[in-house]
């Protein structure tokens, strides 16, 4: 994908932002009406997008590509839980403890 195919979906994306801008101040959506609208596109577009985003004839190349992603992405979180439970580990309170570790 080139630099000006991003650049034309990141104008589009912020354009349709711009108009659910508009058409929000206008009047034309209630509170309930953003909500349905929001968990539309969080529960049901939002995955078609990702999956049409992934949709590439196989190659193993590609495949060790994800591999090795899938590897760094445990170790982020293994290191990222080990440091929090190191830096949080004497906190007195639960809450804060539960939430950090």
């Amino acid at each position: 994908m080139s630099i000006e195919q991003i650049f034309n979906q990141v104008v589009i994306i912020f354009l349709l932002m711009l108009l659910g801008a508009v058409i929000k101040k206008l009047g034309f959506l209630h509170p309930q009406s953003i909500n349905d609208l929001t968990n539309i596109t969080l529960y049901f577009l939002s995955p078609i997008v990702i999956i049409k985003a992934f949709e590439q004839p196989f190659s193993r190349s590609r495949f060790y590509q994800l591999l090795l992603l899938i590897a760094g992405v445990f170790l982020t979180y293994f290191v990222s839980i080990l440091i929090a439970k190191l830096l949080f580990h004497k906190e007195n309170d639960q809450n804060i403890r539960q939430i950090a570790t």
